[in-house]
């Protein structure tokens, strides 16, 4: 009520009140628009300096993009080569053997993670299969060591050396496989490509009957333990008559 808000009932002093009420409306007015003022170009220069920031950082991370691709391609490129003649080798062997095979580079769902990078080896031993990654839920014991030996001589046609030494790689294979691995591997060998540069020793304990050789291969058979007869006694006349009867 206008008693409780101490105003006057005299018309002279209300229009007074009202008068310097108005006033201070106007004053504090003025004075809040002086305020915003201020705050709006002090913002103004805040938006100006991050907004050159951000353009910097973002020059910074389109130089830094731009490297890093130029570095992936300088280093993929050349990797990529590699894996395809790996491929063609590891193909070549699969089909001589009458299977597929295939090698490729994975690269994982964020090309920019080369962490994430790998090798597939992909075979296909069956004519109504098709090529599938090489795992040992996925293949045999015998198929996953046809296909560790034809990828071990497809990266060795390509980096020659005097000699190598491989162990018992053809213990898992079943026959049918191991005959035609080691076939090829008697070819190959025995040929003019860069794995005739390399002389092998492949050690097992047993060798199927009636194995491919060529002139280039030797066997050597290792006899050892406290019964065995001593070398100056032995009758190499009698192992003659004995291997050329079997």
């Amino acid at each position: 009520t206008f008693n409780d808000a101490k105003i006057s009932n005299d018309l002279a002093s209300v229009k007074l009140q009202l008068a310097q009420e108005s006033g201070r409306l106007n004053a504090a007015g003025t004075d809040g628009q002086k305020q915003d003022l201020v705050e709006y170009h002090k913002l103004q220069e805040e938006l100006v300096m991050k907004t050159t920031t951000l353009q910097s950082e973002m020059r910074k991370r389109d130089n830094w993009q731009q490297q890093m691709d130029e570095r992936r391609t300088e280093w993929l490129t050349p990797l990529t080569q590699l894996i395809q003649s790996i491929s063609d080798n590891f193909a070549n062997f699969f089909t001589q053997i009458g299977c597929s095979g295939e090698v490729r580079l994975s690269k994982g769902d964020d090309p920019n993670d080369v962490s994430k990078y790998g090798v597939e080896i992909m075979v296909k031993f069956r004519a109504n299969e098709k090529l599938r990654r090489l795992t040992a839920q996925v293949q045999s014991g015998g198929e996953r060591s046809v296909s560790t030996m034809l990828y071990m001589m497809a990266l060795q046609e390509l980096c020659p050396v005097p000699f190598r030494c491989v162990d018992e790689i053809n213990q898992g294979m079943d026959p049918t496989n191991e005959r035609k691995v080691f076939g090829m591997m008697v070819n190959l060998l025995s040929g003019t490509g860069n794995l005739s540069k390399t002389q092998y020793f492949m050690l097992t304990p047993k060798l199927l009957p009636n194995l491919k050789f060529s002139n280039k291969l030797s066997v050597l058979i290792v006899h050892n333990g406290p019964a065995m007869l001593e070398e100056n006694k032995w009758n190499m006349e009698k192992f003659i008559e004995l291997a050329t009867a079997a």
